[in-house]
């Protein structure tokens, strides 16, 4: 048994909230992917549909339950008890009943909804504290909580090239800046970093997957070709760069024996081939031409949210020990390979669908790639399991919790 305030009560049940919101997504998107056979068992009981709209619906509340637990962290004790217990208690029930909402209500009006929600939720969150980095990483995690409220109805909004465009918005731009607030918060818990060179870094890198994203959202709206062919290695110095400052703050650990800081350069790793490799390709006019109708966008839209998504996993490694007030993992490395290993396999087979769609054109059947697709369900399946065996561990490690109120 643990003792923790109203506060760190609160943060404790959104990690295992988003935990659990984490592993409806892995294994939705391991169903999603069985629809990829000729005949899937799968066709004849659910539609697929139905889990995309849930696999969709857990991604997002998962990111969002993330960054609400990053606020309540940010806030310190500005979070009165009262506020902590509502955001809890409102954010579970509000999540999960929109999660078994949505195979039967709009994703139009569940994205507004969980909109107006997150930015309610935020309201009640006060920063207690004058320092200038931690005034600046809140700001920072203010405006990804805004764009990832205003990226949540985009997609439903708009369609064709503007869809493709608020997609790019929804990860690159929202759900990067999401993981970048995450990744600056756990720099400072194992990082031993200067306090002015994180402030520093933390603008640089603001700005520049600002630009980054803001470049890859551009592309889909057909850039004229001199300006895609400049953009492009714009793209990749960004990311590049931004990648440099999280391995000089991963490089310079102290004694800390979470698994968090493995999770984060796994989601350096994804940062630079999402946006600084598969990036600049995404927005040159004639390939965007050629990838129409294939897998290639949908891998690059897999890469772009296992950024966010690792992220995650690294906070809620690092916050539940913390929480426990032990320097152990909450979760093992089976888990890290399994993930690890099986969203970079899993979106080199997807790719490898996309390239064979580009070759093939109109005899690009099922059976032609059912090789490809066979290879590529396994992998989500790995990357599922690796969720689960995550989930259990952490399940297994969970504390009873006394709260103190004073």
């Amino acid at each position: 048994m643990i003792q923790l305030s109203p506060r760190g009560q609160a943060i404790y049940q959104l990690l295992t909230l988003a935990v659990l919101l984490a592993l409806v997504y892995a294994l939705s998107l391991s169903l999603s992917a069985s629809y990829a056979l000729p005949s899937s068992p799968l066709a004849n009981i659910v539609s697929q549909t139905t889990v995309d709209a849930i696999m969709q619906r857990a991604f997002w509340l998962a990111l969002l339950t993330g960054m609400l637990a990053t606020g309540a962290l940010l806030a310190g004790e500005g979070l009165s008890a009262r506020s902590a217990r509502w955001l809890s208690r409102g954010w579970r029930f509000l999540a999960l009943g929109g999660l078994l909402a949505s195979p039967v209500v709009s994703e139009l009006a569940l994205s507004l909804v969980f909109s107006l929600a997150a930015l309610l939720a935020a309201q009640t969150l006060h920063r207690n504290g004058s320092d200038r980095p931690g005034r600046n990483l809140w700001i920072v995690w203010r405006l990804s909580l805004l764009l990832l409220a205003i990226g949540l109805p985009l997609p439903a909004l708009t369609n064709g090239a503007a869809a493709a465009a608020a997609r790019a918005f929804q990860l690159h731009i929202a759900g990067g800046l999401a993981a970048l607030s995450m990744a600056y918060w756990l720099f400072g818990r194992f990082s031993r970093v200067e306090l002015a060179w994180a402030h520093n870094s933390l603008r640089i890198c603001t700005l520049l997957l600002l630009l980054g994203g803001g470049l890859i959202t551009v592309g889909p709206l057909r850039m004229p070709a001199p300006v895609a062919m400049a953009a492009a290695p714009l793209v990749l110095l960004c990311e590049v760069i931004v990648a440099s400052h999280w391995y000089r703050a991963l490089s310079h650990r102290d004694d800390c024996a979470t698994l968090a800081p493995h999770w984060l350069a796994l989601a350096t790793l994804f940062l630079v081939i999402s946006g600084g490799i598969a990036g600049p390709p995404s927005i040159q006019p004639g390939l965007q031409e050629a990838m129409r109708g294939t897998d290639l966008p949908a891998a690059h839209d897999w890469l772009a949210g296992c950024l966010p998504l690792f992220a995650l996993l690294a906070l809620v490694n690092q916050t539940a020990s913390d929480l426990r007030g032990d320097n152990r993992r909450v979760t093992g490395y089976v888990p890290f390979w399994l993930l690890g290993f099986g969203a970079a396999l899993a979106s080199l087979c997807q790719a490898g669908r996309g390239l064979l769609q580009v070759y093939l054109r109109a005899e690009a059947s099922a059976e032609l790639l059912l090789p490809l697709s066979v290879l590529w369900m396994i992998c989500l399946f790995s990357f599922a399991a690796g969720m689960l065996v995550y989930a259990l561990g952490y399940a297994a490690r969970l504390p009873k919790i006394r709260v103190l109120e004073n």
